[in-house]
């Protein structure tokens, strides 16, 4: 098991938001070069989808071309934990939303979590 690091922190922080990157520009190849082979995804309305080849092929069915995706903070436990709060946008408005993530030892999605909200959230 890594020993979490400020520069374990700093490539796992620089991973999500690649990682957003990519799904705003809808870039499965360059979004699944961030994903643990067993990676977990549950996303409210889409349920629980396991591993890489699935996940990808999930996010070419189900992901609405329209929506992109707004970081606006990401917390850390210095190493494999994260939490991301966001806004999701498209042409039906702004929706708040935060993803619990777990990285893997080489900075690697493993599994994420989101809750979400039919405000953005409130970052005071």
């Amino acid at each position: 098991m890594a020993t979490d690091t400020p520069i374990r922190a700093a490539l796992g922080v620089e991973n999500l938001v690649l990682s957003y990157h990519y799904l705003n520009l809808r870039d499965p190849d360059g979004y699944a070069s961030l994903l643990d082979e067993l990676v977990v995804v549950n996303v409210p309305g889409q349920g629980l989808v396991q591993g890489r080849t699935p996940l990808l092929r999930h996010l070419t069915t189900f992901i609405d071309p329209r929506v992109h995706h707004h970081i606006d903070r990401i917390l850390t436990d210095g190493g494999g934990a994260a939490a991301v709060i966001g806004r999701l946008t498209s042409g039906n408005g702004e929706t708040g939303f935060v993803d619990i993530v777990e990285l893997s030892d080489e900075c690697l999605l493993t599994s994420l979590s989101r809750y979400v909200s039919a405000a953005p959230p409130t970052l005071n």
